[in-house]
């Protein structure tokens, strides 16, 4: 049996391996095996990291940079050029064949839109429309828009809402090809749709319409373009006829008065707000 128990040791420790290097082996190994699992963590994240982006890169996108819009005109229902301006995100690039969206409020008519130009972006472009979004496609796009860089697009065709107001913006989104969302949708500075000109005038008397004789009263003149809006440019001083139909007093009965208009032109200032 002891012959048996050394023949086995002298086969298990060739070329005169003792114990203590089979241990020191076995340490080695051990290191290896956690030095191992060590860079396999780190990369398995990363890659996962990775592909988790690439699959879904919506959740990852950042808004565009200093997003601004320009009308060439900004009178109500007037058909103008509009220019946006934009910049790319730190993480975000403008590829030669990316899409960029812009998406106009309610109000708008963007169903005639044309592609103008833009001093950033070569090549050339084609239009999509779909409700208030207008996208702009790069077929024929040359170059790159690199992380932090400005952009522009100029668009004529863009028929002005009736409403005017101070509070107007737009969307802009960039995204590539395949419609995977690179930066945005980024909401504009808010830009103005300015009132048309003066088209009538709303009389309001003191009492809402029910004066005393021979007492005075005051009018308030607000000038209003065709489409409702406050004339804001109707400024200054303007004279305003008052002429009147009456035959007989609204009270009926003998005796009464016919009423009559003393003053027949009023002086009016108004103070760029509509209201004189």
């Amino acid at each position: 049996m002891q012959v048996g128990i050394k023949k086995t040791l002298f086969l298990c420790f060739p070329f005169g391996m003792s114990i203590a290097d089979e241990r020191q082996g076995e340490m080695r190994k051990s290191e290896i095996n956690r030095t191992g699992r060590n860079v396999f963590l780190p990369g398995a994240l990363f890659l996962f990291l990775t592909f988790l982006f690439l699959s879904n890169q919506n959740a990852f996108s950042l808004p565009l940079g200093n997003v601004t819009v320009t009308p060439t005109n900004s009178e109500v229902v007037n058909t103008t050029i509009y220019t946006v301006n934009f910049d790319v995100s730190g993480t975000g690039v403008i590829n030669a064949d990316s899409k960029i969206l812009v998406a106009f409020p309610a109000g708008f008519d963007i169903s005639g839109i044309v592609f103008v130009s833009s001093t950033t972006m070569t090549g050339t472009f084609s239009i999509g429309i779909s409700g208030q979004t207008v996208t702009f496609s790069r077929p024929g796009g040359v170059n790159f828009i690199f992380s932090w860089d400005p952009a522009d697009l100029t668009f004529a065709n863009v028929v002005n809402p009736t409403t005017s107001g101070t509070a107007y913006t737009v969307s802009v989104e960039t995204t590539t090809n395949a419609d995977v969302r690179i930066d945005g949708p980024t909401a504009s500075a808010n830009f103005t749709i300015t009132p048309g000109p003066a088209d009538y005038f709303d009389v309001v008397t003191q009492n809402g319409g029910v004066e005393g004789a021979d007492t005075a009263f005051t009018l308030t003149v607000s000038a209003y373009d065709e489409y409702g809006n406050a004339a804001s440019g109707y400024v200054g001083a303007h004279t305003i006829d008052f002429t009147s139909t009456a035959t007989v007093s609204p009270g009926g009965g003998s005796g009464l008065t016919v009423p009559t208009v003393p003053v027949q032109e009023v002086g009016v200032v108004f103070d760029g707000s509509g209201v004189g």
